[in-house]
C-alpha cells in the first residue's frame, strides 16, 4: 500500500538492499558499502557531513 505514496528512502547496509531498490527516491552515502551504492538510484555525500539529514531538510523545503 505505501507504494504508491511518493516515497524516498536512506540507507547504507546489506539489510538496505532490497528496499534501496525497490524505490526510485532511494539514496545511499558515498561511505555505504558497495553494493547499497549500487541499489540506490541516488548517491550523497559521506555520513559525517551529515549529508543524509542534509538531503532530507532541501527535500522537505521543496514541498512548501
Amino acid at each position: 500500500m505505501f507504494l504508491h505514496f511518493y516515497h524516498w528512502n536512506y540507507g547504507d547496509g546489506g539489510n538496505d538492499l532490497q528496499m534501496l531498490s525497490m524505490f526510485k527516491h532511494s539514496y545511499a552515502p558515498c561511505t555505504a558499502l558497495k553494493e547499497a551504492k549500487y541499489a540506490a538510484n541516488n548517491q550523497l555525500g559521506p555520513y559525517y557531513e551529515y549529508s543524509v539529514a542534509r538531503n532530507m531538510l532541501e527535500i522537505l523545503a521543496r514541498q512548501k
